[in-house]
């Protein structure tokens, strides 16, 4: 049987530190009685609906945007708001600019637990890169830029 080439190699890495990070961040949500798909609602409602890396937004999202956000359907965003809106974590209100529109508003226990979620997320991952230096982790950064970057290239166009 012949070796795995090297982007096969780094395929399977890629796969298993996903399944760590998803593994890790579902014992963490676990004491909070939050999955993970939870979990990441609540920190984009936190955020006003701004993509993670951008600066929040002072406004509460729509429901269309965290649906966008999410990457999920109109439907499904309403049943992941519904089940966050049973914990007591938000509350759904008309949108103060269109009222048609309804927007979704973290509740103080919801900002709380948002609070606990990026603390967790940043402690699950310093403990996933304790073994990289820095500058090793800021290595790995840039080449998983690159290689996101290139994943959101169209089809068919090279480097």
């Amino acid at each position: 049987m012949s070796e795995p080439s090297d982007s096969s190699r780094v395929g399977e890495l890629l796969l298993r530190c996903a399944h760590t990070v998803r593994k890790t961040t579902a014992e963490d949500l676990e004491p909070l009685g939050l999955s993970p798909h939870h979990a990441r609602a609540l920190e984009v409602i936190a955020r006003g609906g701004a993509a993670r890396g951008e600066p929040p937004i002072d406004v509460p999202p729509r429901l269309s945007l965290l649906a966008d956000r999410l990457r999920i359907a109109p439907r499904s965003v309403t049943e992941v708001v519904d089940a966050l809106e049973d914990k007591g974590l938000v509350r759904r209100e008309p949108d103060p600019s269109d009222r048609r529109a309804t927007v979704v508003q973290l509740t103080d226990e919801g900002e709380h637990t948002a609070a606990r979620i990026r603390q967790l997320r940043h402690s699950r991952m310093d403990r996933l890169l304790d073994t990289l230096e820095p500058a090793e982790q800021a290595q790995l950064t840039v080449l998983l830029q690159k290689v996101l970057n290139g994943t959101e290239r169209p089809r068919g166009m090279s480097r």
